[in-house]
């Protein structure tokens, strides 16, 4: 009986332990970048609305520290800052169906200059960053998408 057990034990390590190549699964490897993969941090929005820019602090951005972002908002044709825009940040992680496990608090400049503030990337990988405009050319959104990290 005790045999038997181990030789079950072991069939089911090594089911386990292979690759999605060796059995035949098919699923997205969540440490590898999409093919498409842009690290830009400037960016217009999806509906051309607004451009948007994130610098981060500290630069890069730390794995599993706090960070924070400055975010500019410029109009679409980035001749000028938008003052009276309003901006959300957040950050979720794609492939493994999560977002970050703290609240980002955003507050305006005036401007058209944003500090987003309590930032955390909790896991190395593949993330990305939405940032949502509401301003006078209405609600608007762009992605980056970000490695995280060095």
């Amino acid at each position: 009986m005790k045999t038997l057990l181990i030789a079950l034990g072991l069939f089911a390590l090594a089911g386990c332990s292979g690759d999605a190549e060796d059995s035949g699964d098919e699923h997205m490897d969540m440490d590898t970048l999409p093919d498409d993969f842009d690290d830009a941090t400037e960016l217009a929005t999806d509906n051309n609305a607004y451009f948007v820019t994130y610098t981060s602090a500290p630069s890069p951005i730390p794995y599993n520290e706090y960070f924070d972002l400055t975010v500019s908002v410029w109009s679409a044709d980035q001749s000028a800052m938008v003052s009276d825009a309003q901006l959300l940040a957040d950050a979720t992680m794609p492939a493994h169906g999560h977002g970050m496990n703290t609240e980002p608090q955003v507050t305006a400049s005036g401007d058209g200059s944003f500090l987003v503030e309590g930032m955390l990337f909790h896991m190395q990988g593949y993330w990305q960053l939405i940032v949502d405009v509401d301003g006078p050319e209405g609600v608007d959104s762009v992605t980056f998408e970000i490695d995280c990290c060095e």
